[in-house]
Parts: structure tokens; C-alpha cells; sequence
């Protein structure tokens, strides 16, 4: 099957916002390492390109707790679950946005593996690409939600695959999270990096993560080669009133 490319999801967006005026949210979910970071900033590319919005990604990952607040909290090592992260900073953040509001919100830097305070300024912009693996838990603020897919053999090889390149880049780049692991072997580099997916991240995935995709308008389906397998679009899906 042909790559249908994000197309038919910037074109669906173009229907649904028509001649709104303010932002119009797009919540991408979706696994631990399936290409969401990815897939958010070539949808924005698209529906500038294509169509002559203005568009920005954010990831949820920004609204995480800092690691310190985690560890108080007694849930460093659920980082990542619902409760890691602080919801109502999520929804002043998009109602300042709806709002016409210049605003200021942290990041998560993968290298450090915690949060940088103000590192990203939003300003209002025609379309917003929300992403993360919590994002569809925000549906009714959502114009368009939408899941990335792949089977669950495929996000953990491409979980272990990053990994091992965020270790390598910290050869050169400091990384808190990653210098204690440059010297060892590949063996038992890879051996914490099954545990971390088969701990944490798979348990998300089966028990927070996938539950959310019937709950989305738009499915994009992946292979193995990050193309994208199909766009399936739910049946009769109609502007519910949401906004």
C-alpha cells in the first residue's frame, strides 16, 4: 500500500477549522517512541505549506512534573503516567491560548530528563499540534484528536533504538541521565533499556495510552519504517459541537 502521507489530516483539519478565528487544537497520541514528535512537525509543515496556516507543535512533555516534585510525590519511576503531570497547568495553558494570550511554558529536555522552565514561547497561531502520550486525555478541549499506532513488537524496537542514540549522543552532549551508562557494555545497556519498556512504558501504554484510540477522530497507522500504513478516518464523523 501506498504512503497516503498526512494529507488527508491537514486536509480534515482544513474542513473542520474553516473560518475560525481562534486556534484550533489538534491532540496527537500515541506510544512511548512511535513518532509522535515526528509526525506533529510534518502535520504543522503541511497545513503551512498546504494551506497557508500558521501552525506550532507542543508536547504535554513539557507539562510534566519536574523530577524533583516526582520524587516528593513518591512517583519518579511512573514518569510518563497520568498523574506525572500537572493537568491544570495543561488547560490554562490552551485557554490563555483560545484566548488570544502569549504564553510561556516549560519543556522536557530528553538529556537531562526533567523540565526547563520558560523554554518555549506560544504565541497564538492558527492551528496548534498538541502531542504526547496523555494528549487525547484532553479530548473536550480538542478540535481533532488523533492516534499514532503501531504494534507493540515495533514501539519497543524503536524505544530501544532511541535509546541507544540518546546514549550516544550524550558522549558529547552532558546528560545527567545518560553519562552514568556510556561505559557499559552494550549488554546491559540494553538489558535497563528492556526494563525501562517492560516496567514502565509498556504498562502505560496497555493500561492509559491505548485505551484512548477508539476515542479518536483520526487513526494513523505505521510500519516498521515509520512510513504511514493507513489514515482511517472514523465513520460519519461530524464537528460534535466540542467547540
Amino acid at each position: 500500500m501506498d504512503d497516503p502521507g498526512l494529507g488527508p489530516v491537514a486536509t480534515l483539519v482544513a474542513d473542520r477549522r474553516g473560518s475560525r478565528r481562534d486556534t484550533f487544537i489538534v491532540g496527537l497520541s500515541g506510544g512511548v517512541a512511535s513518532g509522535k514528535s515526528s509526525i506533529a512537525v510534518d502535520l504543522a509543515a503541511k497545513l503551512i505549506a498546504d494551506h497557508g496556516y500558521s501552525a506550532q507543535v507542543v508536547s504535554t512533555d513539557g507539562f510534566l512534573f519536574p523530577n524533583e516534585r516526582l520524587a516528593a510525590m513518591g512517583i519518579l519511576t511512573r514518569k510518563g503516567f497520568p498523574e506525572s503531570y500537572d493537568v491544570d497547568a495543561v488547560l490554562r495553558f490552551l485557554d490563555a491560548l483560545r484566548a488570544g494570550s502569549t504564553i510561556t511554558i516549560p519543556v522536557h529536555d530528553h538529556h537531562t530528563y526533567d523540565i526547563v522552565e520558560g523554554a518555549l514561547t506560544v504565541a497564538p497561531t492558527d492551528v496548534l499540534v498538541l502531542e504526547g502520550v496523555n494528549a487525547l486525555r484532553f479530548r473536550d478541549e480538542l478540535d481533532l484528536s488523533v492516534f499514532l499506532d503501531a504494534p507493540e513488537p515495533l514501539l519497543r524496537e524503536w524505544f530501544i533504538a532511541r535509546t541507544f542514540r540518546l546514549r550516544e549522543e550524550a558522549r558529547s552532549q552532558h546528560s545527567p541521565f545518560f553519562d552514568p551508562w556510556i561505559e557499559a557494555s552494550d549488554e546491559d545497556f540494553l538489558s535497563m533499556a528492556i526494563s525501562a519498556w517492560e516496567l514502565v512504558n509498556l504498562p502505560n501504554l496497555v493500561e492509559y495510552i491505548e485505551p484512548l484510540r477508539p476515542t479518536a477522530d483520526v487513526v494513523i497507522v505505521k510500519a516498521r519504517d515509520h512510513t504511514i500504513v493507513s489514515v482511517e478516518v472514523r465513520a460519519d464523523e461530524e464537528d460534535d459541537g466540542r467547540r
